[in-house]
């Protein structure tokens, strides 16, 4: 839920989702979505995702990946 957010915080979540969304679509490294989506760098997509997900995006994709 992103109401209540600060146009900034409400940007990330968006930019966040569609990272999330790649996670599942395709093989990209982090890096490299880090990069398509104006992240510094890996490591900081990395944070910014725990802090909103709960988990890597890495772990993300795993988690899902081995439930299909």
């Amino acid at each position: 839920d992103m109401v209540g957010d600060s146009p900034c915080e409400y940007c990330l979540g968006i930019k966040l989702e569609k990272v999330r969304g790649e996670l599942l679509e395709n093989t990209l490294s982090i890096s490299e979505l880090a990069f398509k989506y104006g992240f510094c760098d890996g490591t900081y997509l990395i944070k910014l995702f725990r802090r909103r997900h709960g988990v890597t995006p890495g772990q993300y994709r795993s988690l899902v990946t081995r439930s299909r």
